[in-house]
């Protein structure tokens, strides 16, 4: 009875007069109130642990201060010594040749970096020559630019020899004889001096064309086709007559 404020004998104490519902809510308020004051200690806990940690640095960088005057004071007298001795010139003429070979390596860079840069310029006004060459030949020669695909078609698509493809630009027609190769028809066909130009078919075309006998080689080589397709038929027609 003593924690409700009652003491035994005596009556009419102070205790009775405190309600249920009230002893609950300072119950709680304490309660909160001693809540706050735990959060307080460990933030309070927080702050002390870091003002250890900090005088613990501290104290880490009084000791590093101790041996970096310790070092320091080692290191002049190392340097007395060595101007005691003769160690100084030795040191001084090594630093000389030190300087020497420096100032010979950074001529060499310049020497260097001089002849890139003629290079360079070596490099642009060749191609500036090349380019006012090719401009030439397309203002004078205009058929050149217009002959070369049709170069690369023959030397890699119909396997022309590069001296024949070299006469061919000479815009004349030549005559050979052999099997010539055609991609669209997987298929080599015979030709027996055949007539072979770079030229138009038509005068209104504007583009250069492999002619062969006289027409364009598409044409030439369907036209071949064609009548091989026809003897194939004339074969089995006369193989049939036969079996019967």
């Amino acid at each position: 009875m003593s924690h409700h404020g009652l003491q035994r004998g005596i009556d009419g104490s102070e205790a009775r007069h405190i309600s249920t519902q009230q002893y609950y809510r300072d119950l709680k308020q304490q309660s909160h109130e001693l809540q706050e004051d735990i959060t307080q200690l460990q933030a309070d806990k927080a702050v002390a642990d870091e003002a250890l940690r900090q005088a613990k640095r501290e104290v880490q960088v009084e000791r590093l201060k101790g041996s970096a005057v310790t070092a320091a004071t080692q290191i002049t007298s190392s340097i007395g010594s060595l101007f005691g001795g003769g160690k100084v010139k030795a040191l001084e003429k090594e630093n000389e040749a030190l300087k020497k070979q420096i100032e010979s390596l950074e001529s060499q860079a310049q020497k260097r970096e001089q002849h890139f840069r003629q290079m360079e310029q070596a490099h642009r006004e060749e191609r500036s020559r090349l380019v006012e060459y090719i401009e030439k030949v397309k203002r004078y020669f205009p058929q050149v630019e217009k002959l070369l695909p049709l170069v690369d078609f023959c030397r890699k698509t119909m396997h022309f020899s590069e001296e024949l493809c070299r006469k061919l630009c000479g815009l004349k027609p030549l005559k050979v004889s052999g099997m010539l190769y055609s991609d669209k028809f997987d298929h080599k066909f015979p030709a027996e001096n055949t007539s072979v130009a770079f030229g138009h078919e038509k005068d209104t075309d504007e583009h250069f064309t492999l002619l062969l006998d006289g027409v364009d080689f598409v044409r030439w080589f369907r036209q071949r086709m064609g009548r091989l397709h026809e003897d194939t038929d004339l074969t089995r027609k006369q193989d049939r007559g036969v079996r019967r």
